[in-house]
């Protein structure tokens, strides 16, 4: 009988940031010790950011740890490594991670040291391809040892959890910093009418309310719109700028339903938090969203957007038609919510059932490893 190899194997993660412990540092490994490894480029890089405030575009997404690593393998978030170390990255738009296509960097996708490459979804498997479209020589090569794997998510609460009375009110969450980036303008407004009109809703914000952001732009004349929207509800929106860690968890397994109506977001960690604690979700069509969300576990906003699933933001004009489509159709959601409450509940029982088949910590975890020492069997 074949015995089985249960040797500990050592990965070096370069960060420790919220994505790698999502996908790498926070995940069951049975047999895989993972550490913290610096490299010179890194620390260049950081010098450099903490200096200009900009990236370079000669360091930034690279690693080269110049022979100084004790790790069997390197797993990295969104780099490409240059060293003769086994490794993997897991990226959440395309690799390598520069603004300008570069083909040597590109070469390195397939140097026999590059032992795999994680799309984080299938969405940023469209964007890859897209990126590699100026090297048809390269692209079909790298994409083949490019595979999805969605984020890890346990689920937080049983079958049998209770929610509060969902006939004394529907509670609502939304979390995000970046609330106009996630479409907070459009959602309050879409509340305000609703709320007007006696809607039987709570609407609970966790947001420091950034304005400024890429893709809403949004203006102080926004947040003065958001905050007066806001103050029109004192009973039924509640803003917290910010809440420890246990307690937006809490305000998840006592909401109903979780929001994400956003016009970019490269994954959307929150969409999972909130099927976890068994809410109900509702978020926009685009990025990776129509891989986490459905109509059997939420509802969904239908945005105009392009073939790689990109909202059209990117004039004033695909703006405002953002703003409309998420208001309209939001308010229309929150009509039939309130129509039929027990759908919610029975849409965020799906969404929980569906965290516990496709984001099973312990399967992540086992096909990692698995990489992991295939690596390590090449050297």
């Amino acid at each position: 009988m074949e015995r089985l190899d249960t040797r500990t194997i050592r990965v070096g993660v370069t960060g420790s940031g919220y994505a790698e412990h999502r996908n790498i540092i926070d995940l069951p490994f049975r047999n895989v010790r993972v550490g913290r490894h610096r490299d010179l480029i890194q620390l260049l890089d950081h010098i450099y950011f903490r200096a200009t405030n900009s990236l370079t575009p000669v360091l930034h997404g690279r690693h080269m740890h110049l022979g100084l690593c004790n790790y069997d393998v390197l797993h990295f978030f969104n780099k490409t490594s240059l060293s003769n170390t086994p490794w993997v990255s897991t990226f959440e738009n395309h690799i390598p991670r520069l603004a300008t296509r570069h083909r040597g960097l590109t070469e390195q996708l397939l140097h026999p040291k590059c032992i795999g490459l994680i799309s984080m979804s299938e969405r940023a498997l469209l964007q890859q391809e897209a990126w590699l479209a100026p090297f048809p020589d390269l692209r079909d090569a790298i994409m083949a040892r490019t595979t999805v794997m969605h984020p890890a998510q346990k689920a937080l609460v049983g079958d049998d959890h209770v929610k509060p009375n969902i006939q004394d009110g529907v509670r609502c969450l939304m979390v995000g910093h970046d609330l106009f980036r996630k479409g907070g303008l459009p959602m309050l407004r879409a509340f305000d009418r609703v709320l007007q009109r006696g809607g039987p809703f709570h609407l609970t914000i966790v947001s420091r309310m950034h304005i400024g952001d890429y893709v809403s732009q949004a203006t102080s004349a926004d947040l003065q719109e958001a905050m007066a929207i806001i103050g029109r509800h004192p009973e039924r929106i509640t803003l917290h700028s910010t809440l420890p860690n246990a307690e937006v968890l809490r305000a998840f397994r006592e909401a109903h339903v979780a929001l994400l109506t956003t016009f970019d977001d490269t994954y959307g960690y929150s969409v999972l938090e909130g099927q976890a604690h068994a809410c109900a979700t509702i978020t926009t069509d685009v990025c990776a969203l129509p891989e986490i969300n459905d109509e059997v576990c939420g509802w969904m906003i239908a945005l105009p957007q392009n073939e790689r699933k990109e909202a059209t933001w990117r004039t004033q004009q695909g703006r405002a038609v953002l703003n409309r489509a998420i208001e309209e159709q939001l308010e229309a959601i929150l009509d039939e919510i309130a129509a039929d409450p027990g759908r919610a509940i029975k849409k965020g029982f799906a969404g929980l059932a569906r965290i516990r088949r496709d984001h099973d910590p312990q399967q992540k975890a086992d096909t990692l490893e698995a990489l992991y020492r295939s690596g390590c069997n090449r050297q």
